[in-house]
């Protein structure tokens, strides 16, 4: 009997011994927050241009002797450092790699503005994943924002829709009947509108007053509130067009969305 066989399937087998023996180990995964935390990496992050929509994350690292992949989860809540301005969380997870030697990694990913009303973040302003002066929530509060980003990243549906799902439960939304609901929206649009109205009503006073040093401060006042008090039925009109189309779209395009979510219409007073 040939023994051509036998010393085949040896010299097959050392051979793929060797093969497995030689071969590198994959680079192994740590998250944004634990890299960082550990000192393995430094992270910058800034928005791309100032809706909202997407940021860059850049990782730097000084030891890069090994290969390291760092993976930044969907449902990051990143922060701006001024007061006031909008949180944003990221829409999708995202994977950075580094080869061996080298020492940064790039990528753009998609986010949504969590604080509806607050200003959103101009284009190129740093982010961070601790808070640094804005708006603040505990991970309690943000933790249905986190499943939410987590769920909706394999949804193939618009940003737009996802982003007024965002704003939904972040908003708690989901936990009022329609009339309350747009109520509220309604009354949130009336503050912002008039906080801008206002803004821009100030700025052509100044404008007035370093023109004519005559007109008094207390003069200046009374005719600002009188401006305000004007406008004030074009800004309530404004309001509830604005309130009720985002309801609108939001009950016609993100009822399905949320269900799947976590957020069924049987549990929802918004949906029900």
């Amino acid at each position: 009997m040939s023994h051509a066989p036998l010393r085949t399937i040896l010299a097959v087998t050392v051979a793929l011994l060797f093969a497995a023996a030689c071969r590198k180990p994959a680079p192994p995964d740590v998250q944004l927050g634990d890299a960082m935390q550990s000192g393995q990496v430094t992270a910058g992050i800034r928005t791309d241009g100032d809706d909202g929509s997407s940021a860059t994350v850049t990782l730097t690292r000084v030891d890069a002797k090994a290969p390291l992949r760092v993976i930044v989860p969907a449902g990051v809540v990143l922060y701006a450092g001024a007061s006031g301005l909008q949180r944003l969380i990221t829409g999708q997870a995202a994977v950075l790699v580094f080869a061996a030697g080298e020492t940064n990694a790039s990528q753009t990913i998609v986010t949504y503005c969590i604080d509806q009303f607050a200003l959103t973040p101009a284009a190129q302003v740093a982010l961070s994943i601790t808070p640094t002066g804005g708006p603040g929530m505990t991970r309690e509060e943000t933790e249905p924002l986190h499943q939410l980003a987590d769920c909706m990243a394999q949804s193939s549906q618009s940003q737009a829709d996802k982003q007024l799902a965002v704003w939904a439960v972040s908003g708690d939304l989901l936990h009022k009947t329609r009339d309350q609901a747009l109520g509220t929206l309604t009354q949130s649009y009336i503050d912002d509108l008039s906080e801008q109205r206002r803004g821009r009503i100030e700025t052509q006073g100044k404008t007035l007053q370093a023109s004519n040093p005559l007109v008094s401060d207390e003069r200046l006042k009374v005719l600002l509130d009188q401006e305000m008090d004007e406008a004030m039925p074009e800004i309530r009109r404004q309001a509830a067009d604005k309130a009720k189309l985002q309801l609108d779209r939001l009950l016609a395009d993100d009822k399905d969305l949320l269900g799947r979510c976590g957020y069924p219409a049987s549990s929802t007073l918004l949906f029900a």
